[in-house]
């Protein structure tokens, strides 16, 4: 099973894991820029790859700005 297979709104294709390293990487310099965007079940609609590198961070999702 992907990562993306309880994901029903994830359309993006998992990145490779250099792309994916350099998100992170932004991330923790610059914070999250684009807002993650959720629906009112709380199913992430768009951000499923900067939640993904923000929990990585050891960051808390309920700190996302």
């Amino acid at each position: 099973m992907s990562d993306t297979d309880d994901q029903p709104f994830q359309v993006m294709p998992e990145f490779d894991p250099k792309e994916f390293e350099r998100l992170k990487k932004g991330i923790e310099e610059h914070g999250i820029e684009y807002p993650i965007i959720e629906d009112a079940d709380g199913n992430i609609i768009d951000g499923h790859h900067r939640m993904r590198a923000w929990e990585e961070l050891g960051r808390d999702p309920a700190d996302i700005p």
